[in-house]
């Protein structure tokens, strides 16, 4: 497991008609007739089987050094002979479509020294409309509203990376993307838009995992979700952390009630004890908790208020804090507003061998590029967990694969097909 080198299964090749590594493992694993019933998976990256990663046993040439380099160390002419000139005739060159010629330079250039980011082909990064083409050809028709008539609309796909909902007052789209922000840093994304109808009461809202004891009660965000058939849970800000902690716990207000009210007047660099908060007209605010009370925010009409931060973007704009963020890769998780009524929330998967983390200020643009007009960084780590109809799709590391075991979740909507659903392959 030391020194293991990560490589890129995402990528459509050629030479499997255009499918990817990943999906010719799948394929050959189903072939594998009496390993269906031992729980492995091709596909679980982070795990001790998967795909991605290879470490190096031994070696009599020398070790690895570079990195991501499945044939360093060796002399090429010597250990990869070159393919025989006659394999693809010169009076053929329309086997060249189907068969590609295979060269020493090919095998080197193409499969173990890539010259551009390993960024998938099959996983679409930045930002997207509904105007997409893979989006548009599933959706049924929408009202002027942009939701359903009647009846609700469900469609996910784990090849694909979408996740898709739409009723009558709510519409959830998620994009699972691969980012690439440099080489050694790449991550798998997601990114969640949600409209809600604030006309027809929809709103974000808390969930409790036991409303009757709000703040000691925990258990994981899928487990929540699926009791209270949640379309869509996402994590908080973990306040129950701080509740024990030398430090203050910060502002805290749940339904319209006051749980702390307790500001930190010098926060340390993150988080930095800045607010997320709810209106019922659909808009969000955020402050340092120094700034205002918890009961400022109850009378000027907030249901809820959490305190993590910082904020990251205000006025469609990065924050000065960007200038100083901290530059360590870590999972991270933020919410934020397009508009009244359209929200975006943000994922980025980290410590894992498929993602190795973002720096805040790339989480930053990813939160611009979406058009957020304010955004604010909740807790990512253990802490972030996306699930979509009660099933859990991200990863999060070894230690904690589901996630931290949390006193609530922030809840978009119900449907009776949570808990059944299943997620598409």
């Amino acid at each position: 497991p030391e020194n293991a080198s990560l490589f890129n299964w995402e990528k459509p090749l050629a030479s499997f008609g255009g499918k990817t590594g990943m999906e010719l493992a799948v394929e050959a694993y189903e072939l594998h007739v009496t390993q269906k019933t031992s729980g492995m998976s091709v596909t679980e990256t982070g795990t001790e089987y998967d795909n991605h990663r290879f470490g190096l046993a031994g070696t009599t040439v020398g070790p690895d050094t570079a990195g991501g380099n499945f044939f360093e160390n060796l002399d090429e002419e010597e250990f990869i002979p070159a393919a025989e000139p006659e394999t693809v005739p010169a009076e053929q060159p329309e086997a060249d479509d189907d068969l590609p010629e295979i060269t020493v330079e090919t095998v080197v250039a193409e499969e173990t020294v890539p010259e551009e980011d390993p960024v998938s082909e099959t996983l679409p990064s930045g930002a997207w409309t509904e105007t997409d083409e893979d989006l548009a050809a599933i959706l049924p028709p929408l009202n002027a509203k942009g939701y359903l008539s009647e009846g609700e609309f469900v469609y996910s796909s784990e090849e694909q990376g979408l996740y898709v909902y739409v009723g009558q007052a709510l519409k959830v789209v998620i994009r699972r993307s691969y980012e690439v922000p440099d080489k050694k840093h790449p991550f798998y994304c997601f990114t969640a838009h949600i409209w809600c109808d604030v006309e027809a009461g929809m709103l974000p809202r808390t969930i409790f995992t036991n409303p009757e004891k709000p703040r000691s009660t925990h258990d994981f965000i899928k487990n929540v979700a699926t009791a209270n058939q949640v379309i869509f849970a996402t994590s908080t800000d973990y306040y129950t952390y701080r509740i024990k902690q030398p430090y203050p716990t910060g502002i805290e207000v749940r339904n319209g009630q006051v749980f702390y009210d307790e500001p930190r007047k010098s926060p340390p660099t993150m988080p930095n004890y800045e607010t997320l908060a709810f209106f019922p007209d659909g808009h969000l605010e955020s402050y340092l908790s120094t700034e205002k009370s918890a009961q400022d925010y109850i009378d000027a009409g907030a249901y809820d208020v959490y305190c993590f931060g910082p904020c990251l973007i205000r006025g469609g704009e990065p924050t000065p804090y960007i200038a100083t963020a901290n530059t360590s890769y870590n999972p991270r998780y933020a919410f934020g507003m397009v508009e009244p009524g359209h929200y975006v929330a943000i994922l980025c998967e980290g410590r894992l061998a498929r993602s190795k983390g973002v720096q805040m200020k790339y989480l930053a643009e990813l939160l611009q590029r979406e058009n957020c007009e304010i955004a604010v960084n909740l807790d990512g780590g253990q802490t972030a967990v996306f699930c979509f109809m009660g099933k859990q799709i991200n990863q999060v590391d070894k230690a904690l694969p589901n996630g931290r075991k949390q006193a609530e979740i922030m809840a978009f909507g119900t449907s009776g097909q949570v808990g059944s659903y299943q997620i598409g392959p």
